[in-house]
């Protein structure tokens, strides 16, 4: 039997595994010597929590793939074409693609995850020589190990990956892991090119801090988004002492932190809580309006209509025009020599357009696994622009919405609250 026909028969047991049952098994093999490692003495077994960087030895040659589809199809073809793949081994929903090289796995998973089909992956990864592991307190060293376990394969081969799991130790050795997690890398401030799409015209409604229990059936009943903000600013904001025994000595107070004073979503006494902070000997606070908005808003039709409805009601209400402009991330760039996907995130910030060109520079937060971003952070356009570059005239910070597959926005907001 020729070595294509082994793997044909691996293919079929992997749909089997994965496909049906879904289980991830991890097989361990001991690289220790057989007398066992240097563990704390008495410490003979532990089950406990370790985190170390594991290597991705290798991976073999063929994806589990569940999704269905014309775009799945297409994909598939567009892998058996170039002859990345060389043959397939369906099932119901799923089927095992089988590649040239282990290599090429992370980039044909990527083909597939990117119209939302799911992926998994047989790995090889290695352990550290010796591993940490606690458990209430005990701390044992442990001769580490290496393994097969099936995945989502985000990483190259080769590459040092940080690692969550449970580890059962005897005797100073690995023996099993299990709720093994990947953990993401942070970071920080990096300048991203992105291209101008265009700009669009809405608008949002501020509901005065004091009324904003009042408009919540109004919002509600015209299916508005709305950030309620029963919360007070306050100016001492370095005085914790301060804020601490304000929040424990009001009833209505519901916790103080980095300034904030968080209050009852039904506590709407603005003179009272005033008074209050001054009687604590803070020198004031700042009432945030809550927000109204609605999605795809063009031209703020929807946001004025809710408007003049809280007005005509009594409710104190402000409608803030604004001018999102609209660019687009692109499906790859490179920041402190390292390469990261983005997938062609849409993202819409406050301001107005570019004075020439299309590209413009944006900063921003995030977290990757294996390079492939899987959150944003704080975004903001970035002040230099640099020589030959767009400039965008009053770019606020913020961001409003990212559209596409896979990343979740967190961190600040933009004008609208959102």
């Amino acid at each position: 039997m020729d070595k294509s026909d082994w793997y044909k028969i691996l293919a079929i047991g992997f749909v089997l595994v994965f496909v049906f049952e879904m289980v991830a098994i991890g097989a361990l093999n001991n690289n220790s010597n057989t007398n066992g490692g240097t563990g704390n003495a008495g410490a003979t077994t532990l089950t406990g929590n370790a985190t170390e960087d594991m290597t991705l030895v290798r991976y073999e040659p063929y994806i589990a793939v569940t999704g269905n589809g014309s775009a799945v199809d297409e994909a598939k073809k567009k892998l058996l074409d170039s002859g990345v793949a060389t043959y397939e081994v369906p099932a119901k929903d799923a089927f095992v693609l089988n590649l040239k090289s282990g290599k090429d796995v992370p980039a044909a998973a990527a083909e597939f995850e990117k119209i939302n089909a799911s992926v998994l992956a047989t790995a090889v990864l290695n352990t550290p020589s010796k591993i940490t592991v606690e458990n209430e307190g005990i701390v044992t060293k442990a001769d580490g190990a290496s393994f097969t376990m099936q995945l989502r394969p985000l990483y190259d081969e080769g590459a040092s990956v940080p690692v969550s799991f449970t580890a059962y130790v005897q005797d100073g050795q690995l023996y099993t892991i299990s709720n093994m997690v990947f953990l993401p890398s942070y970071v920080l401030g990096a300048r991203i090119p992105t291209e101008f799409e265009g700009v669009m015209t809405t608008a949002y409604v501020e509901v005065a801090w004091e009324n904003r229990s009042a408009a919540k059936a109004i919002v509600k009943g015209m299916n508005a988004t709305y950030k309620e903000k029963s919360y007070i600013i306050l100016k001492d904001a370095a005085d914790a002492q301060l804020n601490a025994t304000l929040a424990a000595t009001k009833a209505y107070s519901t916790g103080a932190e980095n300034g904030v004073l968080s209050v009852q979503n039904g506590f709407v006494d603005k003179e009272r809580a005033a008074s209050d902070i001054a009687s604590a000997g803070i020198a004031s606070g700042s009432f945030p309006p809550s927000v109204a908005s609605f999605a795809n808003d063009t031209n703020g039709s929807l946001a004025a209509a809710l408007d003049a409805k809280l007005k005509a009601a009594g409710v104190g209400s402000n409608l803030v025009e604004i001018n999102l402009v609209k660019l687009k991330f692109p499906a790859e760039f490179e920041y402190n020599g390292k390469k990261y996907s983005s997938a062609g995130y849409e993202i819409e910030l406050e301001g107005t357009a570019p004075t020439s060109g299309k590209t413009v520079w944006l900063e921003a937060d995030f977290e990757s696994l294996g390079g492939k971003i899987s959150r944003f952070g704080a975004i903001s356009i970035s002040a230099d622009q640099g020589e030959g570059e767009t400039a965008i005239v009053d770019g606020q910070n913020g961001s409003i919405s990212i559209n596409g597959t896979g990343a979740e926005v967190i961190g600040n907001s933009s004008g609208n609250g959102s």
